[in-house]
């Protein structure tokens, strides 16, 4: 019986070392497919610059679009670098984090983004409560569930933003409104340079990608689902507590 339970244990490793293997080439296939088309258009532009070819001829026209291509670039590979520094967290010493402080800091980074884009964005959040991660990295995987959810809010929508405790739980839960993901694209959301039909102008399309790699490192539960006229992001934290009272859960 000992024998065949560690059997099926060690077949459970093996499948799981495999389709982490198959992620990892899906992945930097990945990667290469979104660095290719970027780095051709800025060579043809210096290129034809150098050889003051047709259009070209305006270099100050095309020197800036060839460095806002390059700043793009370069946000994107520090995107993959943020991944890489995860694998290395795992299995390191876990800090407490507060969270309450953290989601207000990001709230008030994400303001100013929300003006711009005429988003209302209105926020409930409880006070001292704590959790065990790496704050860098729960700072990154909180900060792009509230960036998603302004970057893909309408002129004049809402996200509204709640953190509280319930129960042995603390559940963080973000809503925008109006809007709505087809059915046939909530299957990949969190899937690593995916966009929904032909809509680009969102970053990188790893955002959701690093949110969900970090929240299941910290085994937290997480959804996206459309509700009413918005979509919802749930976020619970079992492992959290308020050192303040001294009483944890």
């Amino acid at each position: 019986m000992e024998l065949n339970s560690q059997n099926a244990l060690l077949a459970d490793e093996i499948a799981f070392e495999q389709e982490r293997e198959r992620r990892n080439m899906l992945f930097f296939s990945g990667v290469s497919h979104e660095l290719k088309t970027p780095i051709a258009i800025v060579i043809g532009q210096l290129e034809g610059m150098q050889a003051e070819i047709g259009v070209y001829k305006d270099r100050e026209k095309y020197l800036a679009r060839s460095a806002k291509i390059l700043q793009s670039l370069n946000s994107f590979i520090k995107e993959i670098l943020s991944i890489s520094y995860i694998d290395m967290a795992r299995g390191e010493e876990e800090a407490h984090v507060l969270l309450s402080s953290m989601i207000e800091e990001l709230l008030n980074d994400y303001r100013d983004m929300a003006k711009f884009q005429a988003v209302r964005l209105i926020s409930d959040i409880e006070e001292d409560i704590y959790a065990s991660g790496n704050e860098k990295l729960l700072k990154k995987a909180l900060g792009n569930a509230i960036g998603n959810a302004i970057g893909h809010s309408p002129e004049n929508g809402t996200v509204s933003v709640t953190f509280q405790k319930k129960d042995d739980k603390s559940i963080l839960i973000i809503t925008n409104a109006p809007a709505h993901i087809e059915e046939e694209h909530l299957p990949h959301i969190y899937e690593a340079f995916y966009r929904a039909g032909k809509d680009t102008a969102h970053g990188s399309g790893l955002g959701l990608y690093i949110l969900r790699m970090i929240l299941d490192t910290y085994g937290v539960k997480h959804s996206i689902k459309n509700c009413g006229n918005g979509v919802r992001f749930i976020a619970e934290f079992e492992k959290t507590f308020c050192l303040l009272h001294k009483n944890s859960t």
